[in-house]
């Protein structure tokens, strides 16, 4: 696809996504204060089920902890990217189907499962 440029051409691997997710758990990327004004909520999203909406992430809460969940699609394809920061749990979703259901509860769902609930 040419029409939505880099988000048409982007590809990702299992072992790109584990370096994306170490960068964003340790100091690489940004510092702790940075870190965590990123998923401080600043507004509440109701078209969503009401998460939170940080700075480009969803905050959502599972167990009673938080987590922090970015997605998308485009024609043919969808992701989620779920992370925990408190526990080191990371949930990634990558389909070439489009009506499967909501990504976001499925990984919802996953974390769950992971951290015992």
């Amino acid at each position: 696809m040419s029409w939505p440029y880099a988000a048409g051409g982007m590809y990702s691997t299992v072992g790109d996504l584990l370096r994306w997710d170490e960068a964003l758990a340790t100091g690489d990327l940004w510092s702790a204060d940075a870190r965590g004004t990123m998923i401080e909520p600043i507004e509440t999203i109701t078209d969503v089920g009401g998460l939170g909406y940080a700075w480009g992430v969803y905050v959502a809460d599972a167990l009673g902890e938080t987590v922090v969940v970015h997605g998308g699609s485009i024609d043919g394809f969808r992701t989620v990217f779920l992370r925990h920061p408190d526990r080191d749990v990371t949930v990634a979703i990558l389909e070439n189907w489009e009506d499967s259901g909501d990504l976001e509860a499925t990984a919802l769902a996953i974390a769950r499962l992971v951290l015992g609930g």
